[in-house]
């Protein structure tokens, strides 16, 4: 499933975990519960609670559980370039356009 990162808001339980790949410009905050959060590239585990937050770093491939019941938001990093925030697609049509340019 694709999701667009504009506040996106859900809940997840234990039994529910939520795998993210391409996460690299993602912010996750915990808005309600407990969640637990590894990701690839980032030392160590993480547990958010209420109104924490962290910005996912490394290679964007996370793993999210709730402890047992989470209510978290998605949210695009606000230190994005235009570039990271493009699909693939768009990013390399993009590149190229400018290579053109120039």
């Amino acid at each position: 499933m694709r999701i667009e990162l504009r506040n996106t808001i859900f809940k997840i339980a234990d039994e529910n975990r939520v795998s993210l790949s391409n996460a690299d410009t993602v912010k996750v905050k915990c808005l309600e519960g407990k969640v637990w959060l590894t990701v690839d590239g980032m030392a160590g585990d993480y547990v958010l609670t209420a109104g924490e937050q962290i910005d996912i770093k490394g290679n964007g491939l996370a793993l999210l559980q709730g402890l047992p019941l989470a209510t978290i938001q998605l949210s695009q990093c606000k230190s994005v370039s235009k570039y990271q925030s493009q699909t693939l697609f768009d990013w390399a049509c993009a590149l190229f356009n400018r290579q053109i340019v120039v």
